[in-house]
């Protein structure tokens, strides 16, 4: 009697342990999103652009900062993302043309996922072909003076990290007393420095750090700096001091 009820219990923890672990496995959720048509409204159910030219949208998904997930999709079309763990995601919406230059951008409020659910995330869309980048910086010395140094084309180095994604560019500027500059992109088309893809394309609304690194054959060491920035939908101009 004593062995059966020994093997009974054995049974009945490996059983309530497989339960928990079924449990566990089905306990995840999802988000569903639909995505604007090129004809139509371009929000979900807020607002009214029409988001023309557009080739396909990135979905991108966040948790406590950091990318779970990126998603390719069809204008027009409903995605959704499941097998996520319960608590609170962003999603991002990037809208990329054909030349693969993102033209629209949204973020949506924090959206709760529960347990064998699944939610529903509405994004605001906002043109960002106007939105330009520079980061400029000053070679200062240890009493916060410029530092009389030139050069023809120096290496300058910038590495943008923040949101859970890391961007890195380097470049050959010039350096006149100590100064200098990088833009990223710019308006109208005209691209000076990176092309405004998915992967260069530096969300509003997210804080950044931004490292730069300059350095030329001629000068005696290389100076490096970095600075804290959130990106706006509009002109951003980034200052990093060096030293």
């Amino acid at each position: 009697m004593r062995k059966c009820f020994l093997f009974l219990a054995v049974f009945f923890t490996f059983f309530l342990a497989a339960c928990s672990l079924f449990n566990s496995s089905n306990g995840n959720g999802g988000i569903s999103l639909s995505l604007p048509d090129n004809s139509k409204r371009s929000v979900t159910s807020e607002g009214s652009l029409v988001a023309e030219g557009v080739s396909y949208y990135v979905v991108r998904l966040r948790k406590d900062g950091e990318v779970e997930q990126e998603e390719k999709a069809s204008p027009g079309s409903t995605i959704t993302i499941d097998g996520l763990y319960p608590g609170e995601y962003t999603v991002a919406i990037l809208g990329v043309d054909s030349d693969g230059i993102v033209q629209v951008y949204g973020r949506s409020p924090a959206v709760e996922v529960k347990p064998r659910d699944t939610s529903t995330a509405s994004v605001r869309l906002e043109f960002v072909d106007g939105m330009s980048l520079r980061v400029y910086f000053g070679i200062l010395n240890s009493d916060g003076e410029y530092e009389f140094v030139n050069s023809g084309g120096a290496s300058v180095s910038v590495t943008v990290s923040g949101g859970g994604m890391s961007y890195s560019h380097t470049t050959s500027e010039n350096v006149t007393e100590g100064s200098g500059g990088q833009d990223f992109y710019n308006t109208d088309g005209v691209v000076t420095g990176l092309p405004k893809t998915v992967r260069n394309f530096l969300e509003p609304g997210i804080s950044y750090k931004f490292s730069v690194t300059a350095y030329d054959s001629d000068w005696d060491k290389s100076y490096s700096g970095s600075a804290s920035y959130t990106m706006e939908n509009g002109y951003n101009s980034v200052g990093v001091n060096l030293r």
